[in-house]
């Protein structure tokens, strides 16, 4: 079975309290019938990223 991964979407998010706009990339992960969301900003957004999620998935 293979494990995917890709950007869905982006959303400009904003930090109320600092008043700061960055932009989120919905990031899809799915492995069999299992899928997973989460959102990283570019910064936090790397291949290493997407190995660990998917390296706890198949254990």
């Amino acid at each position: 079975m293979a494990i995917t991964a890709h950007v869905e979407s982006s959303e400009v998010w904003e930090q109320q309290l600092k008043n700061k706009k960055f932009t989120v990339y919905k990031i899809i992960v799915e492995y069999g019938q299992q899928s997973w969301m989460f959102y990283r900003r570019y910064n936090e957004f790397t291949e290493e990223t997407i190995s660990i999620f998917t390296s706890k998935i198949t254990g």
